[in-house]
C-alpha cells in the first residue's frame, strides 16, 4: 500500500515528521486523525485508484495541523494537492465499489 510513501512525501512538504498510521477497517470513514495525530486509513482503499488513496492521506495529514474542516484546512489541502476536489468527488461517487 502506498500510504507510507504518500505520508513521507506530504509530511516533508508540511515540514513535519510522518505521523504513525494504521490501516484498518472503518465502517463509515475512509480515514481519520486522532487527537494524538495517529492516522487511520481504511483498508478498503486498496481497491481505489491511487489518486483517491493519496487524497485521503493528504486530507488526514492536514488534520495534524488543522483539527477541523475550516477554510484554513481546505486551503492547506489545496496547497498540498492542487485539484484534490476531483478525487474527493470521485471517491464520494465511486466509493461504494470498494466496500466489502
Amino acid at each position: 500500500m502506498e500510504v507510507d510513501r504518500f505520508l513521507r512525501i506530504y509530511s516533508k512538504k508540511l515540514k513535519i515528521d510522518p505521523p504513525t498510521f494504521k490501516v484498518k477497517h472503518q465502517k463509515k470513514r475512509w480515514g481519520s486523525c486522532s487527537a494524538d495525530n495517529i492516522l487511520r486509513i481504511n483498508f478498503q482503499l486498496v481497491m481505489a485508484p491511487s489518486e483517491q488513496l493519496e487524497y485521503v492521506v493528504v486530507h488526514e495529514l492536514c488534520h495534524v495541523k488543522e483539527k477541523n474542516h475550516s477554510a484554513r484546512f481546505w486551503k492547506l489541502v489545496g496547497e498540498l494537492m492542487p485539484g484534490y476536489e476531483v478525487h474527493r468527488k470521485s471517491l464520494k461517487k465511486d466509493g461504494w465499489r470498494y466496500v466489502l
